[in-house]
């Protein structure tokens, strides 16, 4: 039998005694989630549908104007006392179905009552619309029509063949970027460029497009009407948009996945074709900076979007259908609400959302994920506004904490004072309303929370010396293996300039017959000894010079310690310019962490009094490696340790895109120098990875407001 929490309500008086039943022109479909069947109900003039258990469905199909609500009820309850539905669901169905204008009652003024349905959600629809100003829906045009003319070529597209002619170019495509994946990262450097802006937009609206028919195909492809396109105002950027709610009633659970799934499907098409094309024009010219566009939007913006279950798009309809719980978001709050009425309030509760413990507890944190990434959204969105104009950003800041932080939570507030689900425990909940501010104010503002400092950085030593060529030459032999000990003026490599060798045999002869004629002139011609002398002491200047440059060629270490250069032995035989690094030399004593820490972090450095420093290198981050404070320099610098930790090889600090060697950061920085332990492996030499300083603890209050201030400032100057 129903559970006695939702077995009696004591707001069933309030139905009990109505005569109503569905509309008849209702469509009703039978699917099946989670290996059980479900009833779907489809309004033909909304477009819109709602789901009933199936022991929902056997009663709203015994309503009839004829008997009562409460009559039917206890015939269902009869009828099977085990599966029959519960007064308290029987009232949400009923509700639910009402405000969709899916009942008809047996009274006069049912017909203006409907009507009057309809406005109310007209005026709710049209008000939630305004509220989600950033995401604000403009329908156009039915483009039920065009999809129909373009039936033919989705049979074709959406077949067996259709699948692996994708996966075939999805493929290539992928193999393109990857082959080329070093030079696919640096453009990422200029895809917000200013000049590099109207072209995005314009590839963006040309993806959406095709990204919006593709769903529309797919649902035609299916049997579904596509009956409504148009311009969604996506932070202010219109963007097109197709509703294929019609999808919802397709019985097969693998096409309503297809319907979600089929923009992306076709983005990814068109994103496998750019980056083939993009690989042959080598990224350059305006075919390979258009094709990168339409890459980087076609696929990084699908996957961060499109796929993203925690928005409303189409990831988030996909996950709903697969795990068989529609309207996540929704079931996510009636599992909170549900917690909180039952541990909060002591009351029964809603009905159980989810058929085990496991189901509520991911209800409850996919609900809060979907909060705290809306919150997080809603800051990119204002930040990036602010970017370009910094009154429309603070602006619109302002107003979507009122609409989205400030909304809900008011209306929790409206919920606990005046709900007649809290009734029973009303001073309860008032309690909650007053005290929940007060502690959620006091913890953030009060309570010492962990404080930390992450500077990325590289292993390196005390000092360290790299050895470059000094002379243009061929590498003819490696003398010194990479790891070994070897001390100062001990020779490293030999490098080979056979034109050197000529030219100074070319000065020597040379020099050999301007001291000849020289000899000749000091009895014969003195007057021609000055300019002899001149041209002898220059030939002899580059002689030296000549002389210099060979000794160059054995490149000799410029102070002890281990010679690191593994990649040197596969050169030998290879020319090498002069001032191409060789390899590096650092001293044997203790390895020290050399980190990259951005101003912003400078003055927390310097005025904590408390500090514990633990170093985690990439590839290991498992194991933290204890270390004493560090030393942080004084002086501002831009040149990085090591390019590993930059753009251009990597890393996550920002360079500037004119620096071919990627070790100019794009911001100043302050370089903090910290000791490892004596025993830590020669190996780890240039590993990357970070270091954790943490500080005197804070309130997260003043952590997040400082954080704010300084965000402000950096981005805007203000």
């Amino acid at each position: 039998m129903a559970s006695a929490a939702g077995l009696l309500s004591d707001r069933w008086h309030l139905v009990a005694g109505l005569r109503v039943a569905l509309r008849p022109d209702c469509v009703v479909r039978r699917q099946t989630f989670r290996g059980q069947a479900w009833m779907v109900v489809s309004d033909p003039f909304s477009n819109r549908h709602y789901r009933v258990r199936p022991a929902a469905w056997r009663f709203l199909a015994r309503l009839e104007r004829a008997r009562s609500v409460d009559a039917v009820w206890q015939e269902v309850l009869a009828h099977d006392p085990e599966a029959a539905p519960g007064q308290r669901e029987v009232i949400d169905v009923l509700t639910q179905l009402h405000g969709a204008n899916l009942l008809v009652a047996d009274v006069a003024p049912e017909t203006w009552s409907m009507v009057e349905r309809r406005q109310r959600e007209r005026r709710r629809m049209a008000r939630q619309q305004w509220m989600n100003f950033l995401f604000l829906r403009i329908p156009l045009f039915d483009p039920d029509a065009l999809l129909e003319k373009l039936r033919s070529v989705g049979r074709v597209l959406i077949s067996p063949v259709g699948a692996i002619l994708w996966l075939v170019v999805v493929g290539l495509g992928t193999k393109a970027v990857v082959d080329n994946w070093a030079l696919f990262r640096e453009h990422t450097q200029g895809v917000l460029a200013p000049g590099n802006l109207a072209w995005l937009y314009v590839v963006w609206a040309l993806v959406k497009i095709i990204h919006e028919f593709g769903h529309g195909m797919v649902t035609k492809r299916y049997g579904g009407e596509v009956r409504s396109c148009g311009i969604m105002l996506l932070v202010f950027t219109p963007v097109p948009f197709v509703d294929t709610s019609a999808a919802w009633a397709f019985r097969q659970r693998w096409q309503r996945l297809l319907v979600g799934g089929g923009g992306m499907l076709f983005e990814l098409f068109i994103a496998a074709i750019a980056a083939l094309v993009w690989a042959r024009a080598g990224g350059e010219g305006t075919l390979g900076h258009l094709a990168y566009n339409i890459v980087f939007l076609a696929s990084v913006s699908t996957i961060l979007f499109n796929a993203n279950p925690l928005l409303r798009f189409d990831g988030y309809y996909m996950l709903a259908d697969a795990v068989g719980v529609p309207n996540l978001q929704r079931q996510a709050l009636l599992q909170w609400r549900r917690w909180f009425e039952r541990k909060g309030l002591g009351l029964d509760g809603p009905a159980p959302v989810a058929r085990s413990r496991g189901g509520a507890a991911a209800l409850g944190t996919f609900g809060a994920a979907c909060a705290g990434y809306r919150v997080f959204v809603l800051l990119v969105i204002c930040g990036f506004i602010a970017g370009q104009l910094f009154g429309v950003g603070f602006v619109i800041a302002i107003a979507g904490l009122v609409v989205w932080l400030g909304g809900p939570l008011w209306k929790f507030f409206q919920y606990l004072v005046t709900s007649p689900s809290t009734e029973r425990q009303r001073k309860r909940a008032t309690g909650w309303a007053v005290a929940l501010p007060v502690v959620v104010v006091g913890f953030l503002a009060a309570v010492p929370m962990p404080h930390a400092v992450r500077a990325p950085g590289v292993v390196s030593a005390e000092q360290v010396s790299d050895v470059f060529a000094g002379v243009e030459g061929e590498i003819k032999s490696v003398v010194v293996a990479s790891g070994e000990r070897v001390m100062t003026g001990q020779v490293l490599l030999q490098l080979a300039n056979p034109e050197l060798l000529d030219l100074q045999r070319e000065l020597a002869a040379v020099r050999q017959e301007v001291e000849a004629r020289r000899a000749l002139a000091w009895s014969q011609a003195p007057a021609v000894l000055a300019p002899l002398d001149e041209r002898l002491q220059a030939i002899r200047k580059q002689e030296v010079e000549i002389a210099a440059q060979l000794e160059a060629l054995t490149v000799r270490a410029p102070q002890d310690g281990l010679w690191s250069a593994p990649q040197l032995v596969w050169r030998v035989g290879a020319r090498v310019p002069r001032g191409t690094m060789l390899g590096r030399i650092r001293s044997a004593d203790t390895l020290v962490f050399d980190a990259v820490v951005a101003q912003r972090d400078v003055d927390r450095l310097t005025r904590s009094t408390t500090q514990s420093t633990e170093v985690r290198l990439w590839g290991n981050a498992a194991e933290a490696l204890p270390t004493a404070p560090g030393t942080l320099r004084p002086a501002e610098s831009r040149r990085l340790p090591s390019a590993a930790l930059g753009w251009r090889a990597g890393g996550v600090v920002p360079t500037d895109p004119e620096d071919a060697e990627g070790l100019r950061a794009a911001e100043p920085f302050f370089r903090l120098r910290v000791a490892l332990p004596d025993d830590t492996a020669p190996a780890l030499f240039m590993r990357t990875g970070v270091v954790r300083v943490g500080l005197d603890w804070q309130p997260w209050g003043v952590q997040g407001w400082r954080r704010l201030r300084q965000f402000v400032q950096e981005r805007y100057g203000r």
